[in-house]
């Protein structure tokens, strides 16, 4: 008699599971599809023959596995600087007593309650002034690092000093 009361919900979830599913399975299958710019026509979702041309082309032609080696690089680097600095100031603001500790954390708090994008110009002019002459870091993945790095410090502080504390 439980089920019969969940019967109505488990029927909804799996309804709800299958239209999120399909459109990615009608995706990866067009994939192994003859390389192509138009869908099969009519629409099928298991493919008619498995193709690897266009994996061949994405992965030969493209830049992407140099993307994928910077974005491996600019996340493993930023997560460890962000964790790094950010575990340091949690551990002064939780344990180290000083003057204006308090009105300090509240500063950071309340540079997480500004939109990002008023910060886009000055981070552009502070990048393009910091690195020698010409646009200085801006396009660099130094650059990268260094705007994620200073745009995590916040946060990340107020969830770690609350566990340090």
């Amino acid at each position: 008699m439980r089920w019969l009361r969940r019967l109505p919900l488990w029927l909804f979830l799996v309804l709800s599971a299958a239209i999120f599913i399909l459109p990615f399975l009608f995706m990866v299958s067009n994939s192994f599809e003859e390389f192509s710019y138009v869908l099969p026509n009519p629409p099928r979702i298991l493919p008619t023959r498995i193709d690897f041309a266009a994996y061949e082309y994405v992965l030969s032609k493209s830049d992407l596995p140099r993307a994928a080696a910077n974005s491996l690089i600019i996340t493993v680097c930023t997560a460890v600087f962000t964790v790094l600095i950010s575990s340091l100031s949690a551990y002064g603001f939780a344990r180290i007593e000083f003057w204006g500790r308090e009105a300090l954390f509240r500063i950071y708090l309340g540079t997480l309650m500004l939109p990002g994008f008023l910060g886009i110009i000055p981070q552009f002019v502070i990048l393009q002034g910091i690195g020698g002459t010409g646009s200085g870091l801006i396009g660099t993945k130094a650059g990268l690092i260094l705007l994620y790095v200073g745009t995590g410090i916040c946060g990340n502080t107020f969830f770690l000093r609350g566990h340090m504390a």
